[in-house]
């Protein structure tokens, strides 16, 4: 998987501002800074198809956990598709010092075969 580059939103006088970014999105409102996401998980695109032992909700959830337990800070909550065959949506926070929380996810990500997709 090739690095990504993210988008976050800056609510700024109540405007939002698109900034570029190596870490997760983050939001700021009002001098509060939350690093926060919704993401939603499939399997990796160079290997849809194929057979795999697990759900991609189950190599989702894994990646997830490992993420997690890198950094307390970190914490997931699944909205949908714990039981889906062929994606997870999570909520993802973690604390806006946490700047290796994008590599370490996508590192999760990479080693259980799922990518994770902007949750619009």
């Amino acid at each position: 998987m090739g690095r990504r580059r993210f988008t976050a939103l800056t609510v700024v006088n109540m405007r939002v501002a698109h900034q570029p970014t190596d870490a997760m999105p983050r939001a700021h409102n009002c001098g509060i800074t939350s690093a926060s996401s919704t993401w939603r998980f499939v399997r990796e695109h160079s290997l849809r198809g194929m057979p795999f032992k697990n759900r991609v909700s189950t190599d989702a959830l894994d990646a997830l956990r490992a993420w997690q337990e890198q950094d307390t800070r970190r914490s997931y909550e699944v909205i949908e598709g714990e039981e889906a065959d062929d994606s997870l949506v999570a909520f993802l926070s973690t604390d806006s010092d946490d700047r290796d929380a994008g590599p370490a996810l996508d590192r999760a990500c990479e080693d259980h075969r799922v990518e994770r997709l902007v949750e619009a």
